[in-house]
């Protein structure tokens, strides 16, 4: 039974550790955090040029887009979470 759960464990770090692509799973919403309205103007730029090649149907899941003070790490501009399903 340990031996059972301690897989089930693993297995769960592997897909929560793993990269996930649109291309395997279904993006149904994303949150972006900037600290800096500065870099809204980049952000949807980079939106334009990429997610027609990650969503080639054109149906982009839903970005809630927030100005935040700082992230964890002072080095970071930007956190995107992305919420998926199979």
């Amino acid at each position: 039974m340990a031996r059972s759960s301690a897989r089930g464990i693993s297995r769960r770090r592997r897909i929560r550790s793993s990269p996930i692509s649109p291309r395997r799973y279904n993006v149904v919403q994303f949150t972006t955090y900037l600290i800096d309205d500065d870099d809204i103007a980049k952000f949807m730029a980079w939106r334009k040029r990429q997610f027609p090649t990650l969503f080639p149907s054109g149906n982009y899941p839903p970005n809630t887009l927030l100005i935040v003070s700082r992230l964890v790490n002072p080095a970071f501009r930007l956190e995107v979470q992305t919420i998926a399903a199979r």
